[in-house]
């Protein structure tokens, strides 16, 4: 169960995020927040959309996205980015035990 600083921060950051998404939307990409994490300082955000296979990739979310979040929440030290077609190799490499039905 979240603790009441985990919803706080979750809050935070999800109001960060809708700012950018903005930003991402312009271009046929999006994201959403999917988890965070307040032990390990980290927070995990799903990419979608035209991002998924951006050349820019890289500048724009690590450079950018990141750097903003981290910037704005300093309790925030690890943004991880999960894109779609990193989870289509997950599942795809999963055992079947592994797997919800």
């Amino acid at each position: 169960m979240p603790t009441s600083r985990q919803e706080e921060l979750r809050k935070k950051v999800k109001k960060t995020i809708e700012q950018l998404r903005l930003w991402i939307q312009n271009d046929g990409g999006d994201m959403e927040l999917v988890d965070v994490d307040c032990k390990k300082k980290s927070i995990s955000i799903k990419i979608t959309g035209a991002c998924i296979d951006c050349e820019f990739f890289d500048q724009t979310f690590d450079q950018g996205i990141k750097q903003s979040l981290i910037k704005s929440h300093p309790e925030v030290e690890h943004v991880h980015f999960i894109r779609h077609s990193d989870l289509d190799d997950e599942l795809s490499t999963a055992p079947k035990s592994k797997l919800k039905k």
